[in-house]
């Protein structure tokens, strides 16, 4: 018995001292967000934040973060800091719907999608509208959120339309596709 008790000792040291922390892989300012990408030890995660004083100073490429978890989305605070942030949308929509249950031999679902460009930039458009199929992962408020698209060959004249076919996709890389163009985020309004 003293044998394994010293064993899951030993297992949980050497687990704790090898654990990687969380830490800002990148981050850029998107219209009034900041779009962060994240390392942590189960892979990386995307978020948009409100790009506000406290989540500029917290949210620096390379700087280490600490999460936790609760409401939405949880929170991220720099290490021995008061100042926290937290987001306003989510990406990683790829792991955040193959963390909820699966309906077993639903076909992808679609609804009429309608936005307004907010912002545009070499990278991306932001999209404000309706994308009522969002609550499908979890988001709720879907009558007016903001999408993150790319601003590209394929997604930049389906962002000029102001209106597409949505669907959500049950399996694949793709989770959300207006048209032929993904979804890469979803936002509250800020």
């Amino acid at each position: 018995m003293r044998l394994v008790a010293a064993a899951v000792v030993a297992l949980l040291a050497v687990s704790c001292a090898t654990r990687k922390d969380s830490y800002v892989v990148e981050a850029a300012v998107r219209g009034p967000y900041l779009d962060a990408t994240f390392a942590a030890p189960n892979g990386n995660w995307q978020y948009l934040f409100p790009k506000s004083e406290a989540c500029m100073s917290i949210l620096k490429p390379e700087a280490p973060v600490v999460y936790t978890p609760g409401g939405l989305w949880g929170s991220f605070r720099a290490p021995g800091s008061e100042a926290v942030c937290e987001p306003a949308g989510v990406g990683s929509l790829r792991r955040r719907r193959n963390s909820w249950p699966r309906r077993e031999g639903e076909m992808a679902p679609s609804a009429h999608a309608d936005w307004q460009i907010i912002h545009t930039d070499a990278q991306v458009h932001l999209l404000r509208g309706r994308f009522p199929l969002a609550s499908r992962i979890g988001i709720g408020m879907s009558m007016d959120l903001v999408a993150m698209v790319a601003n590209d060959s394929t997604c930049t004249p389906i962002a000029e339309g102001r209106s597409s076919l949505m669907t959500f996709q049950t399996s694949g890389t793709r989770v959300f596709q207006l048209g032929r163009c993904p979804i890469q985020a979803f936002a509250q309004p800020v």
